[in-house]
C-alpha cells in the first residue's frame, strides 16, 4: 500500500458521488447556513440554501473524500 508521502497529491483523492434524499439536502443546507453566518454570501450561496427539489431533479453530492472527510487510513 502506498503511503501519503510517496503518493502525488493529485492521486490522493477518493471521489464519491451520492444521491441525496430531501432530508439530507436540508441538513446540508442548514449546515451551510451555519458555516456562512459571518461570511459574504453570493448568488451561488442563496441559490443553494433556497433550492427545493422538483419532480425532474435529484441532488448529487460529489466530494474528494480524502480532502473533505476524516477517514481511517488503516484497513
Amino acid at each position: 500500500m502506498r503511503n501519503e508521502d510517496s503518493c502525488k497529491a493529485f492521486e490522493r483523492y477518493l471521489i464519491a458521488d451520492s444521491y441525496l434524499p430531501e432530508h439530507a439536502v436540508k441538513l446540508w443546507q442548514d449546515y451551510t447556513e451555519q458555516r456562512f453566518l459571518n461570511k459574504d454570501k453570493n448568488d451561488f450561496y442563496h441559490n443553494y440554501v433556497s433550492w427545493k427539489q422538483k419532480d425532474n431533479q435529484i441532488a448529487v453530492f460529489t466530494t474528494r473524500s480524502y480532502a473533505d472527510l476524516e477517514m481511517n487510513k488503516k484497513i
